[in-house]
């Protein structure tokens, strides 16, 4: 190039489409999204910019929760950096491309429960212990003996059998 030359460029940020929801069948669960960082939720559809991190988050009534049921995940499209397993409240997705977020509500073994629940110091779903604690804004009670574990709220209890332990 021997003169000065005016090159022209533009640059389009690339959006995708974000659906999400609460299965249908799943009474008593809400989803709700957000950009990361806001406390604004949004909408369902949205145009979300390239690399924007949506966190979605399950809400169960007490009535959920009391009939033993945990969030179940299914995410399609971006991949999940944080949570959106099976159990998990929350769900943290960087977007990349066309995102399908959906959650329903599943029953849940003694096991899952525990690994949830978190208990200090740790137990094994072997043991018989009793346990007071928070879950999805609840206070849960479990108890265990040789026979049964129960698991009860302040509304129902829910009793798994030494099956469910596993």
């Amino acid at each position: 190039v021997t003169k000065d030359v005016t090159v022209g460029v533009s640059f389009k940020i690339r959006t995708f489409k974000v659906t999400y929801s609460a299965d249908s069948g799943s009474a008593g669960l809400r989803l709700r999204a957000e950009y990361q960082g806001s406390s604004e939720p949004l909408t369902s559809p949205v145009t979300v910019e390239y690399g924007k991190t949506l966190f979605f988050t399950a809400e169960m009534n007490e009535s959920s929760v009391d009939s033993g049921l945990v969030p179940d995940w299914t995410i399609k499209g971006s991949t999940v950096k944080e949570g959106g397993q099976r159990g998990s409240l929350t769900a943290t997705v960087p977007i990349t491309d066309t995102t399908t977020v959906t959650v329903k509500l599943v029953p849940f073994s003694a096991k899952e429960l525990l690994d949830l629940l978190k208990p200090e110091p740790p137990k094994t779903v072997e043991e018989d212990f009793p346990l007071k604690t928070n879950f999805a804004g609840h206070t849960i009670t479990w108890t265990s003996d040789s026979d049964a574990i129960k698991i009860e709220s302040n509304k129902a209890s829910v009793t798994r059998d030494i099956v469910d332990r596993k």
